[in-house]
């Protein structure tokens, strides 16, 4: 063994950790006393680390760099680095990938940041049950994993009756699918892709704005990862239980820039319309309180061309 892959890396650490523990035999509360063991010995390290040049600004006289400083603290670091991952039993192929996850989005954001919606119009996209096939996926994968068959006309989001009689937590289920990278393979809605394509062609800035749950970390980085392999054509992502909220605090709002929102939530959809936004509703079973609401347009995205959605997103000015 030795240190030239990852996957070695990991090994040989975790040769020298069975000197003193088996991670399999810690319970959970002893793997975190460890964690916090590691945090503290890799923080001491980085410390050290940072000793090797002349970070003290208000020091008149420089020391030579230690060069061999900065390469040991840096083995021992990156030692404790691979001890928590090797309590924790997390892959190097897990690693690598979640390493490649992290990458997309910072050359995403970078490229995005370098983009300015100054004095074009705005049309906001929802993801889930809009551009994104969720519930319907959602809900195989429920029946596949718990054996619960939920009614796809049910008028409540999640079939609340069929998770009680599971005695399954809805919470619980969703935080599961997400582990499972649900989030990762949904199929797209094509009518409402290609009318995002014909938007951006068009100069419109598409501003992709989600509730999904921004601090579950793995939901973040699958959203991004899923927005680049379907080649979804957008300007900028936000997430937000509270949309309209959310939406207040940008300068294209106050400037009175934004055409109209695509939502399928009744909550943000009457938000939206509520303050003046025009919204566009994508037809569903849970959404029937959006009907005949001013300022909301229901449409089935299964019976409309794109063009006919993008001609529609136009004339909502």
């Amino acid at each position: 063994m030795s240190f030239e892959t990852l996957a070695e890396s990991l090994r040989r650490q975790k040769k020298y950790s069975d000197l003193f523990f088996d991670p399999k035999n810690l319970t959970i509360k002893e793997r975190e006393e460890l964690m916090k063991t590691f945090a503290l010995s890799l923080h001491s390290e980085i410390s050290d680390l940072v000793s090797a040049v002349n970070f003290k600004s208000h020091r008149m006289i420089d020391n030579p760099v230690d060069q061999n400083k900065i390469l040991y603290k840096s083995v021992d670091a990156f030692r404790y680095i691979l001890a928590v991952l090797n309590l924790w039993e997390i892959t190097s192929d897990v690693f690598v990938e979640a390493c490649e996850d992290k990458d997309l989005f910072l050359h995403r954001r970078h490229l995005m940041s370098e983009r300015s919606c100054k004095g074009r119009s705005v049309v906001i996209f929802d993801i889930d049950d809009v551009i994104a096939e969720f519930r319907m996926s959602f809900n195989m994968w429920l029946e596949v994993k718990y054996n619960i068959k939920t009614n796809p006309h049910d008028k409540q989001y999640y079939s609340a009756s069929e998770f009680k009689n599971a005695e399954i937590e809805t919470e619980t289920a969703f935080d599961t699918f997400i582990l499972e990278d649900g989030f990762r393979n949904l199929p797209i809605n094509s009518t409402a892709v290609e009318a995002m394509r014909m938007c951006k062609a068009a100069g419109y800035w598409i501003q992709l704005l989600t509730a999904r749950p921004r601090d579950n970390l793995k939901c973040f980085y699958d959203t991004h990862r899923w927005l680049h392999e379907m080649s979804i054509p957008y300007d900028s992502i936000d997430f937000s239980p509270e949309k309209f909220l959310w939406l207040t605090g940008q300068e294209f709002y106050a400037k009175g820039n934004v055409v109209c929102a695509i939502d399928d939530s009744t909550k943000h959809a009457s938000e939206y319309a509520a303050h003046g936004i025009p919204v566009i509703v994508p037809v569903k079973s849970y959404n029937e309180d959006t009907k005949n609401v001013a300022g909301i347009t229901r449409i089935n995205f299964n019976e409309m061309l794109p063009v006919d959605l993008f001609k529609m997103i136009q004339e909502q000015r």
